[in-house]
């Protein structure tokens, strides 16, 4: 699981944030003007072709350039600061809740398992077609945690790599945002504002959710902790199994999270954005449990049961054959005696005949 975390350290999207001082100062050296004389050029002759009789309001047009000057100003100046505050924000929510918390808890449930001691009652290891199967169900349950919490993992790094992204997107598109707001074709202000409270939104609800839902896993998982050896294997399986579930259950937190986060910023139902993950994570746990057992019991299963079978065979095989012999030997003995009366001279060879005292001859 180590090598897990490795991979949350090595994929971060720090150099990205890194980035963004200086594609910003690229844009404030040559797209802002460029963008600011366009909006301004494209203002002045939607004012200039105003309808008849109405006249132009070139005095509003001035005074949008200067306000559009002093907010160019303004979001050069503080968003960097509101940058800043928002990554302390998220690191706050987090360092509450978040995926390495979760990783730790499997990491103590585990070593407590391990170090459960044996209770004074005798217990006896060996092999047989139970352990066999135990064996099975612990390997193909931590094969679903494994291949789950791989999932959740790259989930966890691309759709962090796609926050930077979007969060650098956003603050570099403000300054573009800005200086087209003198003119009406070009505004496209309330699309970016929504972006941005999407953008802000989105770890506050992740880390909102986890708050929520993590101390649910503490219990879940305390719930099949084994209280002695004997219940070690088989409560280690199920505990695997709760971390698969809790795994699927984070990967659709990761994905539901954006979601949720634009549903707020369009002022929409909530609902909505947590249907779709949370569904599709229960018919991938569904169908993924189904398909391992049936793998399970295609190369354990049947195996065991053909064991089973041939034991069970061969042992009616025996008992079957023990029992014919009996028979036979009974209709001889019976042939032997009727001879002995007429003369055949034939002895009885049954088991049972030096307790019968009426084989014993003369003198015997």
């Amino acid at each position: 699981m180590d090598i897990f975390i490795k991979l949350l350290d090595v994929f971060k999207p720090d150099p990205i944030y890194g980035k963004i001082s200086e594609v910003a100062s690229f844009y404030l050296m040559w797209a802002v003007p460029i963008f600011f004389a366009a909006s301004l050029s494209l203002r002045y002759l939607e004012e200039s072709t105003a309808s008849i009789g109405e006249g132009t309001s070139m005095a509003n047009a001035v005074k949008d350039t200067l306000v559009s000057i002093m907010w160019i100003g303004l979001y050069a100046s503080f968003g960097v600061l509101v940058m800043q505050f928002h990554a302390a924000m998220c690191a706050l929510f987090y360092s509450e809740a978040g995926l390495k918390m979760v990783i730790s808890q499997y990491q103590g449930f585990l070593k407590a398992a391990d170090l459960v001691k044996a209770d004074n009652a005798v217990i006896e290891f060996g092999f047989n077609v139970i352990n066999l199967l135990d064996f099975g169900q612990e390997a193909i349950s931590q094969l679903l945690f494994y291949f789950s919490f791989l999932l959740m993992i790259c989930l966890y790094i691309f759709l962090r790599l796609g926050y930077a992204i979007c969060f650098s997107m956003v603050y570099i598109w403000g300054l573009v945002v800005v200086p087209t707001m003198t003119s009406k074709h070009l505004n496209t202000k309330n699309g970016w504002v929504r972006s941005v409270m999407a953008i802000m939104f989105w770890p506050l609800v992740e880390a909102t959710i986890f708050m929520l839902i993590i101390p649910i896993f503490h219990g879940w998982s305390e719930s099949v902790l084994p209280k002695h050896s004997a219940e070690k294997a088989i409560s280690r399986s199920n505990m695997y199994l709760i971390f698969f579930v809790c795994n699927m259950v984070m990967s659709a937190i990761s994905v539901a999270a954006p979601m949720l986060s634009i549903k707020i910023a369009n002022n929409e139902n909530m609902a909505s954005g947590l249907v779709a993950p949370f569904t599709g994570a229960a018919a991938a746990t569904a169908l993924m449990i189904s398909r391992q057992s049936k793998a399970l019991g295609k190369k354990v299963g049947t195996p065991a049961i053909k064991l089973m079978g041939g034991m069970a065979g061969k042992g009616f095989q025996n008992s079957a054959g023990s029992a014919f012999s009996l028979i036979k030997r009974g209709v001889t003995n019976l042939q032997g005696g009727d001879g002995a009366a007429g003369g055949s001279g034939l002895k009885d060879e049954s088991p049972l005949s030096s307790l019968n005292p009426n084989n014993r001859g003369p003198g015997k």
